[in-house]
């Protein structure tokens, strides 16, 4: 959606503004999902050029070009945002009483992107063993698949070994307007992360990466342990990037304020992971897996996703709160999701620890309830919450590729519905879903052990 805001502002002491200008406001056009996402990309816009967002004196209100039309600065202004997500102009009266033109303000930045893409790479090659027995020896740490590449990926790749993936550092997404551009990835490169040495990647994994799954707890242990670690160092990646953008960003404080909150929440997220892993540590050295949850949706036919993730889950189909991710005062229940193949299709499974049972068992059982409520199907529900929350998925070309146009932009919406920086998360996103068109053939729901 597409709004337009009028606010008054004023400039910071350290804007060369300040002498000249006794008064100003700020003309926005910002796409978002909601007003407050919008007051909120336009609040840090405006921050970020060393003015202050003040009174809002017009909007938030919904436009279209039509609203432009005969306006070329206006015109201009919505086809800019429509490009990049946001624009806007400020006006200002000079202390002598004159008006000044109205002037557009750029967000592009003055990091030129080649250098945000050089941090990203750099902190993407760094990596670390997390075996529960690592030491000195693991010194080949290799860049191992968080999405089995035998039995899984290489059922939904094409002719040449490729799957779709969704672009996600900050420039690309940037670039493309705020959406979240899709990649062709070989399968070789697809899903993985450096988080293993060789010898433990192998040792460790080899009962799930060359055997069909089966409902056991020691392989549902094994594929949920290897989802957190992946979650673990892409944490740590990504902790390192925000530190490093807001290193580059010295001279902008709201750039630099917005980089540093998100390496804080980053900090929050990996020491509740880390303390997850302890858990699945412990189960794994000494072989007692008792501890381990496991809901199994079987389907049958062709896969054309996978994905593998481990999420802290916020909300209940219903809209309703399953645990209060702005509460730091206690460890935050993890479940682990993940596709695999198995002897009679494939599945996809839900996996969590008991000490996470206090906000996974309402998780799934809401997600029983609204099946039972039949307002929409099973696949939808399921296909909706993946396809909107997961960046580690991988799509089939083939499958993509048999999407009308109008299906693959339903698609692309869904896969950001939740990705803005500045939209808060909207309580009842898994209430209505809209993957309708998608059918994940689901044959059965087991539990184990028995729930």
């Amino acid at each position: 959606m597409t709004y337009f805001i009028q606010a008054r502002i004023t400039p910071n002491e350290g804007n060369e503004s300040k002498k000249l200008v006794a008064s100003a406001f700020a003309v926005c056009i910002s796409n978002a999902k909601s007003e407050i996402g919008a007051i909120s990309q336009a609040r840090y816009h405006i921050n970020q050029y060393d003015w202050v967002f003040g009174e809002i004196t017009d909007g938030p209100i919904l436009v279209d070009e039509s609203d432009f039309a005969e306006r070329d600065i206006g015109l201009e202004l919505y086809r800019t945002a429509i490009r990049t997500g946001f624009s806007f102009h400020i006006i200002g009266v000079a202390i002598d009483g004159k008006e000044r033109a109205p002037r557009e303000i750029r967000i592009d930045g003055d990091i030129p992107m080649s250098q945000l893409l050089e941090v990203e790479k750099r902190a993407r090659t760094q990596g670390e063993c997390l075996h529960f027995d690592s030491g000195e020896n693991c010194t080949n740490v290799i860049y191992a698949h968080s999405i089995q590449k035998k039995s899984t990926l290489s059922s939904i790749c094409d002719d040449s070994n490729h799957v779709l993936m969704r672009y996600s550092d900050a420039a690309r997404i940037r670039k493309n307007g705020g959406k979240i551009p899709f990649r062709r990835i070989g399968i070789k490169e697809a899903s993985v992360f450096r988080g293993f040495c060789s010898y433990h990647d192998n040792q460790l994994f080899e009962p799930i990466d060359n055997s069909p799954f089966h409902p056991d707890p020691r392989l549902a242990t094994l594929i949920a342990y290897r989802s957190i670690c992946k979650e673990i160092i892409a944490k740590k990646y990504m902790i390192r990037v925000e530190e490093q953008f807001s290193e580059l960003h010295e001279k902008n404080k709201a750039t630099r304020n917005l980089f540093q909150s998100y390496a804080l929440g980053g900090k929050i997220g990996l020491a509740m992971l880390e303390e997850h892993k302890i858990e699945f540590d412990d189960m794994l050295e000494t072989e007692n897996y008792q501890n381990i949850r496991c809901t199994m949706f079987s389907m049958s036919g062709a896969p054309f996703f996978a994905c593998s993730t481990s999420f802290f889950p916020d909300y209940g189909f219903s809209g309703e709160v399953i645990q209060n991710r702005k509460d730091f005062s206690y460890c935050h229940g993890l479940i682990a999701c993940n596709t695999v193949a198995t002897n009679d299709g494939w599945a996809l499974l839900f996996i969590w620890h008991a000490t996470s049972d206090f906000a996974c068992i309402p998780f799934i059982n809401s997600m029983r309830s609204a099946f039972r409520e039949k307002k929409y199907s099973i696949s939808n529900y399921i296909a909706h919450f993946l396809f909107s929350s997961f960046e580690n998925l991988a799509i089939s070309p083939s499958w993509f590729n048999s999407l009308d146009g109008f299906q693959r932009d339903m698609l692309n919406d869904i896969m950001t519905e939740n990705a803005g920086p500045f939209d808060p998360l909207d309580s009842s996103y898994l209430k209505n879903p809209k993957c309708g068109f998608i059918d994940l053939k689901i044959s059965g729901i087991t539990d184990f052990p028995t729930q």
